[in-house]
C-alpha cells in the first residue's frame, strides 16, 4: 500500500536528518567535518530509493529520472573518495570554518554544517519528490527525453572538469598551479556549472511527469548556494594558497563557461 504524499515527503525528510547527523557523530570521532561531503551525492539516491518504496509503483519515465539520480550519485560518491585517498587531512572549507568557531565547532558543526546540509539536500531533492510522488496521469514523454538529454550534458561536463582536475593535481611539478586549461580555461568552476546543469535536465524531465512547477526550486537553489557559498569558500582558500590564482580569476568566467577575458579583447581588436 502507497504512502500518502504528506507522509513519504515528512519520511524521507526525516530519514535525511537522521542521516545527516549519524554523519556528523562520525566526524566528531575523526575530527573531519569533509565526512559530510560522502553523503551529499548518495543522499539524493537514498531519499530516490525510499520515495521509490513509499510511493508502492512507478512510471517507467519516473525510474528513468531515480535512475539518473543514482547514476550521479554513484560518480560524485566515487570521485570524493578517489579525490580523498590523494589528499591528506581535513578540507580547507572545513579547516577554516573550525579555525574560526574554536573548540566549540565540534557541538555547533551539528547545525551550522551537517544538519543544515541535510535541509538544503531534500529541497534540492524537488525533482525526486514531483517525479516519484506526484506523477500525472500521462507523462510528456517528449520533456522527459529532453530533461535526461540535458541531464546526460550536465553530467558529462562535471565528470570531464572532475577528471582534468584529478589529473593536474596528481602531477607533482603542476599540482600547486592553477589548472587553467580544458573546461578550466572556459569557467573557474565547471564542475558546479555541470552539476547546475543536469539537476535542471532532472527539474525538466521531472516536470514532464508531474507537471509540478515547483521541481524547479531544487535546481534554482542548488545554483544559488554553489555560486554564493560553494565557490566563494573555494576561492578564498585558492587565493591564499596559489599565487597565480588572482591573475586567472581576473580573466576567467565564474560560473558560465565563456572565452577567457583576454582572448575576447584580441577578438574585438581583429
Amino acid at each position: 500500500m502507497a504512502a500518502s504524499q504528506p507522509l513519504a515527503l515528512a519520511v524521507t525528510f526525516l530519514i535525511t536528518l537522521l542521516m545527516f547527523t549519524l554523519m556528523w557523530r562520525i566526524h566528531v570521532g575523526k575530527e573531519d567535518a569533509g565526512v559530510v561531503d560522502y553523503y551529499w551525492g548518495s543522499g539524493f539516491a537514498v531519499i530516490a530509493f525510499a520515495e521509490l518504496a513509499l510511493a508502492g509503483a512507478a512510471s517507467p519515465a519516473a525510474l528513468a529520472i531515480a535512475g539518473a539520480v543514482v547514476l550521479w550519485a554513484a560518480r560524485l560518491t566515487l570521485h570524493l573518495a578517489q579525490r580523498d585517498n590523494r589528499s591528506h587531512g581535513e578540507d580547507p572549507r572545513y579547516r577554516r570554518m573550525r579555525e574560526t568557531v574554536g573548540p566549540s565547532f565540534w557541538w555547533r558543526s551539528l547545525f551550522t554544517v551537517f544538519l543544515l546540509q541535510g535541509v538544503l539536500q531534500w529541497l534540492i531533492a524537488a525533482p525526486v519528490h514531483a517525479a516519484l510522488l506526484f506523477p500525472a496521469e500521462a507523462a510528456e514523454t517528449a520533456l522527459v527525453v529532453a530533461g535526461l538529454c540535458l541531464f546526460a550534458v550536465g553530467l558529462a561536463i562535471e565528470w570531464i572538469a572532475d577528471r582534468q582536475l584529478a589529473r593536474h593535481r596528481a602531477d607533482s611539478e603542476i599540482a600547486r598551479t592553477t589548472l587553467a586549461s580544458g573546461l578550466w580555461a572556459w569557467s573557474r568552476h565547471p564542475n558546479y556549472f555541470g552539476e547546475a546543469v543536469l539537476w535542471f535536465g532532472l527539474a525538466i524531465a521531472a516536470y514532464g511527469v508531474s507537471g509540478a512547477l515547483w521541481a524547479f526550486a531544487g535546481p534554482v537553489l542548488l545554483t544559488l548556494v554553489m555560486v554564493t557559498v560553494s565557490a566563494p569558500l573555494t576561492e578564498r582558500h585558492l587565493l591564499d594558497a596559489r599565487p597565480d590564482y588572482a591573475a586567472y580569476r581576473a580573466r576567467t568566467s565564474a560560473f558560465v563557461p565563456w572565452p577567457q577575458r583576454s582572448n575576447r579583447a584580441k577578438t574585438v581588436r581583429l
